[in-house]
């Protein structure tokens, strides 16, 4: 006599707690589809974390990546940003601090939640700094005299530098990484040593891993989840 299977549904509640990294799982062992002549399984219900548009995760830390002018780069910034709580953060440099491209900031305390009521992690700030196409003449003059600089004289044997698109310098990158390549193809018995550039100007963590994360477990919630049961 063949047996008759039931559907019905099953609630699960898990309680989401601040700064729980993507990927954590709750397991309810033996609460599967219950099937005549197999053991039940387990229901797994994995966290995974939304894409934020202002800020990555990396581990314990935020990181956000922000565009300043050469003027605030030189002068001072001041930015103000929706943080993931919903306030209002004001952020901005020390006096007389000067911003390089490629610098990276900390602000601390502004990172994720840590469990077990350990210390907040960090907010990193990864600068862009905008530089403008071109300058008038009046324009270099007083930058020149403000920085010491000079400004240069007419010379007509020189030779004058044009500037490559970013896709000309891809292609002069993609050049000479064919070119390593094929002076280190057929030798034997080498260690052949490759470093590998990343754009990213904070160069502290792989891409990968900052322009996936996000902040969705910043706060903990409860969670609900209802699975149908014997529909697999």
């Amino acid at each position: 006599m063949a047996s008759a299977l039931s559907r019905r549904k099953k609630h699960f509640d898990i309680q989401v707690e601040s700064g729980v990294e993507d990927g954590t799982e709750f397991r309810f062992r033996g609460q599967s589809d219950d099937q005549p002549g197999h053991e039940t399984g387990d229901v797994v219900i994995i966290i995974r974390e939304k894409q934020h548009s202002v800020f990555s995760r990396q581990k314990d830390n935020l990181v956000m990546r922000k565009k300043i002018s050469l003027a605030e780069a030189l002068c001072g910034f001041q930015i103000t940003t929706t943080f993931l709580d919903g306030e209002e953060l004001v952020i901005r440099s020390s006096p007389g601090q000067v911003v390089r491209p490629g610098d990276v900031m900390s602000i601390e305390g502004k990172g994720m939640p840590r469990k077990h009521g350990q210390s907040t992690g960090n907010l990193y700030l990864s600068f862009d700094i905008e530089f403008p196409d071109s300058l008038a003449a009046e324009q270099q003059k007083q930058i020149a005299q403000t920085l010491g600089g000079k400004i240069l004289l007419e010379n007509p044997d020189a030779a004058f530098t044009k500037k490559l698109s970013q896709r000309q310098i891809q292609n002069l990158h993609q050049q000479s990484a064919h070119g390593s390549k094929a002076q280190n193809h057929g030798r034997r018995g080498q260690i052949v040593r490759w470093t590998v550039f990343n754009n990213n100007a904070m160069g502290l963590w792989p891409e990968s891993s900052v322009d996936r994360q996000s902040n969705c477990c910043w706060a903990g919630k409860p969670l609900e989840v209802s699975t149908p049961m014997g529909t697999c």
